[in-house]
């Protein structure tokens, strides 16, 4: 896989209403999206890499599941 950014789905200029059971508590300034956004972008690189290079992130056997 490339590190080309991820594409976003929407522009992200456009405001969408905050659903009626959002209070101002839960909302994010826009220095606090930003942040976040390159956590992500950070994250989802890393992961990337540790594909493209065969690595397996701990995967150390056959799991059993319930």
């Amino acid at each position: 896989m490339s590190d080309r950014p991820i594409q976003q789905d929407a522009d992200p200029e456009i405001q969408l209403p905050a659903p009626v059971w959002v209070g101002p508590s839960m909302r994010v300034t826009k220095e606090q999206l930003a942040a976040a956004e390159r956590t992500r972008d950070y994250h989802v690189r890393k992961l990337q890499r540790m594909f493209a290079g065969g690595e397996r992130g701990g995967d150390t056997g056959a799991r059993s599941e319930h």
